[in-house]
């Protein structure tokens, strides 16, 4: 008897996902099969004499889906998944927070309100890339990310700037709202790169 959790590729659904789960719990050999959708994952127990993983992911295969056993790989898919679905939930508070700059665009706002949205933008940021706040998932800070982490310091450094100099240029309004702006296009070019790239090999 054997106990071994395996990746899912191409389950879309919760209906394919029980699906999947039901054609492994029905074989001769398999004591124990269950599926976590939002994970990918599913625990399969079986007598390695009566059946084997190849025949597993054959079945899973013949769904349209796909099962890797491979621990190594099951790490880097789950990696893989667990930042795609960080950054979904996280790119929604950073809508909102350029939102509220860009009402500065239209109704000024106090400098402790620039403040406090530098500070929180450069945090949102680095939360991405420090297991600690990122679930434990680990993300590589390539081009991408690292401009827009050198423009979320940019954004403090002008929050600073407003908050503790009040004989400011006019110029850092215009920085502000360029820093925005290229914060913004960052962050859609990322979510969109990253969303395509999981679309095609996981989900």
């Amino acid at each position: 008897m054997e106990k071994r959790i395996f990746f899912l590729l191409k389950v879309k659904t919760k209906i394919k996902a029980r699906w999947i789960e039901h054609i492994i719990k029905t074989q001769i050999g398999v004591n124990l099969a269950i599926v976590d959708f939002d994970k990918r994952l599913i625990l399969v127990e079986y007598h390695t004499r009566l059946i084997t993983i190849q025949y597993m992911r054959m079945l899973v295969r013949s769904l349209g889906c796909d099962m890797i056993f491979d621990e190594k790989e099951i790490q880097i898919r789950q990696n893989q998944l667990g930042n795609f679905f960080v950054l979904k939930k996280r790119k929604t508070i950073l809508s909102s927070v350029f939102f509220i700059s860009f009402l500065g665009l239209i109704c000024p706002f106090s400098d402790w309100l620039l403040f406090l949205l530098s500070i929180m933008m450069l945090f949102l940021y680095l939360s991405l890339f420090i297991p600690l706040f990122n679930r434990h998932f680990i993300r590589l800070i390539g081009f991408i990310n690292g401009t827009g982490l050198l423009f979320s310091l940019f954004f403090l450094l002008i929050g600073i700037i407003k908050m503790f100099y009040y004989n400011t240029h006019k110029g850092v309004f215009l920085y502000f709202f360029i820093a925005i702006i290229i914060l913004q296009l960052v962050s859609f070019y990322r979510w969109i790169k990253e969303k395509s790239a999981a679309e095609k090999d996981l989900l």
